[in-house]
């Protein structure tokens, strides 16, 4: 699965197909780029993520998207370019990602519907030196918030015929304070804890 469908998601890792038509950040919350996290990062394949991948971040909120797969033998390679917003709501670090460009001919039908209906995507960040980490959101938070009647409130589309999840995606359309709200209190809802839905990334060091 393309890293742009769960980091915009975006995802970047099993694709939760957990998409929001507003930011999940608000004016308020936003915050700059860390400057910890401006620059080249590798993620091996691992987990729920197929295929290696190279992010260069920009302090601008810049974030250029380079994946390597092989099929059949052969190296096929995929680019991106992600407009993100980092924000914090307590003590926890957040980014929204858009997609803003996948210069590829060949795009997947539901990809391809997302860059004519520009969705937000959403992964809590942590780093550590030279280590970052990316969690998406669980692939049942759609299904959790439902059963708990709680905001934001949500509609659910399917872009292409072919995907697996039998309630297609979710594309929530709460606010930005409706996330906040959401995040602040129930984190461990909005992520879980499966390894499946977590990237991890080392620094790529420029000599």
């Amino acid at each position: 699965m393309l890293l742009m469908c769960a980091f915009a998601a975006v995802a970047m890792t099993g694709c939760s197909r957990t998409y929001s038509a507003k930011p999940f950040y608000t004016g308020k919350n936003k915050i700059d780029v860390p400057a910890q996290l401006v620059g080249q990062w590798y993620a091996e394949p691992q987990g729920g993520l197929d295929e290696a991948v190279n992010l260069q971040i920009d302090k601008d909120g810049t974030v250029l998207v380079r994946e390597t797969r092989k099929v059949d033998g052969r190296e096929q390679v995929q680019t991106a370019k992600l407009a993100v917003q980092f924000f914090r709501v307590g003590d926890g670090v957040y980014v929204d990602a858009i997609l803003k460009e996948m210069p590829d001919s060949r795009l997947e039908k539901s990809i391809a519907a997302l860059m004519l209906f520009p969705v937000h995507a959403l992964a809590k960040v942590e780093f550590h030196g030279d280590t970052l980490q990316l969690r998406y959101p669980s692939p049942d938070l759609g299904k959790a918030l439902k059963d708990r009647k709680l905001p934001p409130v949500m509609t659910f589309t399917t872009f292409d015929e072919e995907i697996e999840d039998e309630d297609g995606v979710a594309v929530f359309t709460a606010t930005g304070e409706a996330w906040e709200d959401v995040l602040q209190n129930m984190p461990a809802t909005v992520f879980g804890d499966s390894d499946k839905e977590v990237v991890t990334f080392k620094r790529v060091v420029v000599k």
